[in-house]
């Protein structure tokens, strides 16, 4: 059984994380949107994919380590777009969450 996480906030620090212990899309990671505007991430601009896909002849190829056991099931961020966007590099299995107390609710769970 996987342990389950719930990302708050969806930052930087949160996708920095994320990818290391779930499944997610590498592209998406490389080029989530662009521009960045005022107040949005600068994950948002695909910064953190060079750190994790070095291998310059395919970028799909994963460099570093990950960790297994866990499964990113809830996400929540002030700013909405971060958790939407965040929720499509996890190939759109983690709940956007509304508040984040929702984030650890446990009855959300069983």
């Amino acid at each position: 059984m996987a342990i389950r996480v719930g990302l708050i906030p969806c930052d930087t620090h949160g996708l920095w994380f994320g990818p290391l212990m779930a499944d997610h899309d590498p592209l998406l990671l490389q080029r989530p949107r662009l521009p960045v505007g005022p107040g949005q991430y600068s994950w948002m601009s695909g910064g953190l994919h060079r750190f994790f896909y070095t291998n310059y002849h395919d970028v799909l190829e994963m460099t570093v380590p990950s960790v297994g056991g866990f499964e990113i099931t809830r996400l929540w961020d002030e700013h909405p777009e971060a958790a939407e966007l965040a929720a499509k590099v996890f190939h759109g299995r983690p709940q956007v969450c509304d508040t984040f107390e929702d984030v650890s609710h446990l009855q959300q769970y069983t």
